[in-house]
């Protein structure tokens, strides 16, 4: 027999590297992503809490709301920063210490930001650095979110939405009202909306690609994979359903502010976001399903905090004109 016509195979401990190593690559970025995108997710809170506040009339120490602004978007870059870090592939040294020196410098800066809502009163001082505890853990040391997942997801959106939201007023020095503890409810349904769908965004993307099962033997615990795509979709529809009926029970009663309803107005994107991720199994759909979703919850605190500004606004202006038609 010609043995020198035979193919020569290639053993697979030589293959191994070159798949893990696009498998690592390929982790980070998605790993990146997922938490760049959570940045955005610090505005609608601290805005709808400044909103409460200047409808109420309450003094506002605008300084602080900037600051905490400033400090919660850089906290979760840092991190982000961090957490691509730990997901380099080990050849990486160069980019590894890029991504920690921006990791830390970021922390460092929103250490700094947040020293004036320290200052502010006690229980916003317990607070702010309770939600750091929290993000760091889920974020910055990936061994501690994949043992509490999926509750994972459920945590991100109690800080990012009721926890910003509550640190935004107690740093004011003000006090809770019915207004403010459904206000907090509405955003802690919408973000929980967008962290669950994008996990279902992530868990779409390792079922159709095989470097995720590369690297770790198995596929990453978030709620899609944990209870299902099909339970993590009625439970992101119920959430959003909980989010917009919050929204009118603040809206309609009498003494309420009518100007809320401007929230349901990210009702359309917010539908064809949940309806992509809820039937599609393709990857790339879901992707695009999670962004429209994503900016469904940024319009819908943008338009809720504008709404209530608007409420006082015309408020103002009829007791106005009622007062000049009178005289």
């Amino acid at each position: 027999m010609n043995q020198s016509a035979q193919p020569e195979v290639t053993p697979t401990s030589d293959v191994a590297p070159e798949i893990a190593r696009p498998a690592m690559s390929s982790r980070w970025r998605t790993a990146l992503s997922i938490r760049l995108e959570l940045a955005p997710l610090a505005a609608p809170p601290v805005l709808c809490a400044a909103a409460m506040l200047f409808v109420q009339r309450a003094p506002i120490n605008w300084l602080i709301v900037v600051c905490e602004l400033l400090a919660a978007a850089s906290a979760l870059l840092g991190i982000a920063a961090l957490a691509s870090a730990h997901r380099l592939p080990s050849a990486a040294k160069g980019r590894q210490h890029a991504a920690t020196t921006q990791g830390v410098t970021l922390l460092a800066l929103a250490a700094l930001c947040a020293l004036p809502i320290l200052l502010g009163g006690m229980p916003a001082a317990l607070l702010a650095p309770a939600l750091g505890v929290v993000a760091f853990l889920l974020y910055g040391i990936e061994g501690v979110r994949l043992r509490i997942a999926p509750l994972d997801a459920l945590l991100v959106a109690l800080g990012l939405g009721p926890g910003l939201f509550c640190l935004t007023i107690l740093a004011q020095g003000q006090r809770f009202t019915r207004a403010e503890w459904l206000v907090a409810i509405a955003l802690g349904g919408m973000t929980f909306a967008v962290v669950a769908g994008l996990s279902l965004r992530e868990a779409a993307a390792t079922d159709h690609s095989a470097t995720t099962v590369v690297e770790d033997g198995h596929a990453p615990r978030t709620l899609a994979t944990v209870i299902g795509s099909r339970a993590a979709s009625v439970i992101i529809g119920l959430a959003l359903l909980v989010s917009y009926a919050v929204v009118v029970i603040i809206a309609v009663p009498r003494g309420g502010w009518p100007g809320a309803l401007l929230a349901l107005t990210s009702a359309p994107l917010a539908l064809v976001g949940f309806s992509g991720l809820a039937a599609s199994m393709y990857a790339p759909a879901r992707r695009v399903a999670a962004r429209q979703l994503l900016r469904a919850y940024l319009w819908y605190g943008l338009a809720l905090a504008v709404g209530l500004g608007l409420t006082l606004i015309a408020q103002e202006i009829i007791q106005t004109t009622v007062k000049s038609l009178g005289g």
